[in-house]
C-alpha cells in the first residue's frame, strides 16, 4: 500500500486553508493598490464596453474589497494638498449609462445599539457607486502625486470612514436582485 493511502486526509477546514493560503499569500504580496484600482476604474467608466452583467459587477466589487487587506505600511507624516474635484455628476452620468439597471433600493438606517429605532430609507446604487469611484480617483491622485505610503493610508482610511459603506450596500442590493 502507498505512503499516500496510509495518510489521513486533512479535514474541509485545513484543505480549504491549505489550498487558498498560497493563493491569498502570493495575491498579497504582488499586488499593490494601483493595479486593482485602475482595474475597477476602467471596469466602471469605460464608456466604450457593452452594457455590464450586474454579476460582473457583483466581482469587480468584491476584488476591490479584497484589495483593502493588502499588507501594512508606514504612516507619511508628510502634508500634501488635496486632490482636485472629481466631478461626481460627471461620474453619476458616466455610470448611469454604463449600468442602466441600477437605480433606487431599500435599505434600514439603524445603530446597532437600538434596533427598535430602525428606519426604512431609500439607497441609490448610482449615488453608491459614484462615491466609491470618486474616492478611489482621489486614491489614484495620491498614487501619482504624493507616496505610496500617503495613498495607502487614504485608500484604507477612506475605505472604512466611507466608500466601504457604500460598497457593502451596494453589494447588498445587488446579491438581493442578481440572485
Amino acid at each position: 500500500m502507498s505512503k499516500h493511502l496510509k495518510t489521513k486526509a486533512p479535514d474541509l477546514k485545513t484543505a480549504i486553508f491549505l489550498f487558498f493560503d498560497p493563493l491569498i499569500l502570493a495575491l498579497v504580496i504582488n499586488m499593490s493598490i494601483e493595479q486593482p484600482i485602475q482595474h475597477f476604474l476602467s471596469f466602471c467608466l469605460d464608456e466604450r464596453k457593452e452594457k455590464v452583467d450586474l454579476g460582473n459587477l457583483i466581482e469587480e466589487l468584491d476584488r476591490l474589497v479584497v484589495a483593502t487587506y493588502l499588507p501594512e505600511f508606514e504612516f507619511d507624516e508628510n502634508e500634501y494638498p488635496e486632490p482636485p474635484d472629481n466631478e461626481h455628476l460627471n461620474i453619476r452620468e458616466t455610470i448611469s449609462e454604463r449600468f442602466p439597471d441600477l437605480g433606487f433600493y431599500c435599505t434600514v438606517d439603524c445603530e446597532p445599539e437600538s434596533i427598535g429605532d430602525t428606519n426604512v430609507v431609500t439607497g441609490d446604487a448610482i449615488d453608491d457607486l459614484a462615491d466609491i469611484i470618486g474616492d478611489l480617483m482621489n486614491v489614484q491622485w495620491y498614487l501619482e502625486n504624493t507616496t505610496l505610503s500617503n495613498a495607502m493610508w487614504h485608500f484604507e482610511f477612506s475605505y472604512r470612514t466611507h466608500w466601504g459603506f457604500h460598497l457593502r450596500e451596494l453589494q447588498r442590493f445587488l446579491h438581493i436582485r442578481w440572485w
